[in-house]
């Protein structure tokens, strides 16, 4: 199970955005010690950055930005893994296995097929608590980019069910395949979808190349071959 929590107000703003300052420095406070000067640090750290609108000539005026971390800073994603690492014992609670990256949490258990009933059941009790736990922080799960995928071999996939899990009011169905981190995972543990997506971006990849090679010197060619290859 994967998920990425969110916030809209009113248009859709990345997590990061949305870290409210007052529950953060609490946290700070009881869930890792911090106090006195440190804690004035951050304080002063939150309470100097300021917001304003601008359209054509007309700027309104600095308003206090009460949420977000900085974006771009060291700070920013340290602050943000703080504000959320109350999730990993939240999750362990209910006996599955927790991975966190940024905004993008991924929600692990193991079960023989038999089993299996009763470990979607678990994983759909735990994912309404992640959600309850995120709006009481200001955030929201993200149900479009919520995924449920069993992983096991293509002989048994027959034995667990195909029945869709919920999540809130939103349910989702097993998927076939789904994207993490810039990796493929297919259900039946083949990287088949992984080495079909790769050969295909490698292929456009190369027509883009094919249709500049006549138009630019050799260096600059050879210095798009090396860029495209990073990328991919």
């Amino acid at each position: 199970m994967s998920f990425d929590c969110y916030q809209s107000v009113p248009n859709r703003i990345t997590a990061t955005n949305i870290v409210d300052h007052e529950i953060l420095l609490h946290r700070m406070e009881v869930s890792y010690g911090l106090h006195g000067t440190a804690s004035s640090w951050f304080t002063s750290y939150f309470n100097c950055h300021t917001w304003f609108i601008r359209c054509r000539a007309s700027t309104s005026n600095p308003a206090l930005l009460g949420c977000g971390v900085p974006q771009g800073s060291v700070l920013g994603p340290i602050l943000f893994v703080l504000y959320t690492a109350d999730l990993v014992r939240l999750i362990e609670n209910f006996g599955l296995y927790p991975h966190l990256y940024a905004d993008d949490t991924q929600v692990y258990g193991f079960v023989v097929p038999t089993q299996a009933v009763h470990l979607q059941q678990q994983m759909s009790s735990c994912i309404d608590s992640v959600a309850e736990w995120l709006r009481s922080n200001r955030l929201q799960l993200n149900a479009a980019k919520t995924h449920f995928l069993w992983h096991l071999s293509g002989q048994r996939l027959d034995q667990v069910p195909s029945t869709m899990i919920c999540t809130g009011t939103d349910s989702i169905s097993p998927a076939s395949s789904v994207r993490k981190l810039g990796i493929y995972l297919d259900s039946d543990i083949s990287m088949t979808t992984h080495v079909s997506e790769t050969v295909s971006s490698c292929f456009a990849a190369l027509r883009q190349i094919h249709s500049v090679k006549c138009s630019v010197t050799r260096p600059v060619l050879l210095s798009t071959v090396w860029t495209m290859a990073m990328q991919h």
